[in-house]
């Protein structure tokens, strides 16, 4: 990703919040959320996290957040995530070269113990792209596998790309809005956060990534 790494300011944090339409969210695990990931790893932030997560809970928000679970370890950091209401999505597969699979089962099974130890009403989800051994994780978790999959034209049913259908889009951590989680680098424009130009979403480029879906 050429786009510059940086993280979102809670100036454009709490501007983004004002402009979600709380009777449309996006569904995921069968409930109504807003996603608190597109690209990069939220932990990173460390304890800024929480002033993001204390919002949404101010704003009676429903959330979910996605993690490769390297960053777990610091207990007190770990009992702070755990103290919150929402979804939190650890994939498996994202493999740092820095760590082996086992170290990285080790890392998630003691967030685990401390999961079930603190009672904790965080929901966990276990993310799987491709084969896991869930014996080797012990805990309160939710297998969920996912599919490669579009939500492009090509898809079945016909036009099934929420970001399309539903007008979601993605924000991005400067604050521009774009029209979904694919665009890492920026390339659609539907304005700022603090200067929304957009009214509906649009196809907007022959998505590889959705298998050439989205036709122009």
């Amino acid at each position: 990703m050429n786009r510059k790494k940086e993280d979102m300011s809670k100036e454009t944090f709490n501007q983004a919040l004002s402009l979600i339409n709380r009777d449309i969210l996006w569904k995921n695990f069968n409930n109504s959320v807003v996603e608190l990931h597109s690209f990069g790893e939220a932990l990173l932030l460390g304890d800024k996290l929480f002033y993001y997560l204390d919002r949404m809970k101010e704003e009676e928000i429903p959330w979910s957040l996605s993690t490769n679970g390297i960053l777990f370890g610091d207990v007190k950091f770990d009992t702070k995530l755990l103290s919150y209401d929402g979804f939190l999505e650890i994939s498996v597969e994202n493999i740092n070269l820095k760590i082996t699979l086992d170290e990285k089962h080790k890392k998630i099974n003691n967030f685990l113990k401390l999961h079930k130890e603190l009672n904790s009403n965080l929901i966990i989800y276990i993310i799987s792209y491709g084969n896991v051994d869930y014996n080797k994780l012990e805990g309160n978790y939710i297998k969920l596998y996912y599919n490669l999959h579009t939500w492009s034209e090509n898809d079945v049913p016909y036009n099934t790309c929420k970001f399309l259908n539903d007008d979601f889009f993605t924000i991005q951590s400067n604050g521009n809005i774009v029209s979904c989680c694919v665009d890492a680098e920026g390339e659609t424009n539907f304005g700022t956060v603090f200067n929304p130009t957009f009214k509906h979403n649009k196809r907007w480029r022959k998505c590889d990534t959705c298998l050439g879906g989205l036709k122009k």
